[in-house]
């Protein structure tokens, strides 16, 4: 069965996949104080945007989220927002496994990947909805 949120003039079902890795790609989530403040930290920049945070697993070197989000927020304020709340709160716990990995200010690697997901397959909508159309 497949979830749409309504609002009063959208109705949706926006998911992606996010990937987001510490800077230099350092194995700082073997230290499970600062897995259980990313996790916690994430979990509720996403309560306070209104995004749901469907799944979310860590490795040693990088993080995957599945969030499902409103339509008024761009991915790009959303994993912003989730860097900057989850980097201030580890920083902030001056956690030594952090502080002798990762020197200066930063937790999190600039960059990112976000995977739109959810829905029927790219093909399936190209043949039956787009390419349909008119017929």
């Amino acid at each position: 069965m497949r979830y749409y949120e309504k609002k009063n003039h959208a109705v949706h079902a926006l998911h992606a996949h996010v990937v987001l890795t510490p800077r230099y790609r350092r194995a700082v989530f073997t230290d499970p104080a600062v897995r259980t403040l990313a996790i916690n930290s994430i979990a509720a920049i996403c309560s306070d945007l209104c995004i749901a945070l469907e799944a979310i697993e860590i490795d040693r070197d990088h993080m995957h989220l599945l969030i499902r989000y409103q339509p008024t927020l761009s991915l790009a304020t959303i994993i912003a927002r989730i860097k900057g709340a989850s980097s201030m709160a580890i920083r902030k716990q001056r956690i030594p496994t952090v502080r002798k990995m990762l020197w200066g200010d930063h937790f999190w690697s600039p960059s990112y990947c976000v995977i739109s997901c959810g829905g029927a397959p790219i093909e399936t909508i190209r043949r039956r909805y787009i390419e349909q159309q008119g017929n």
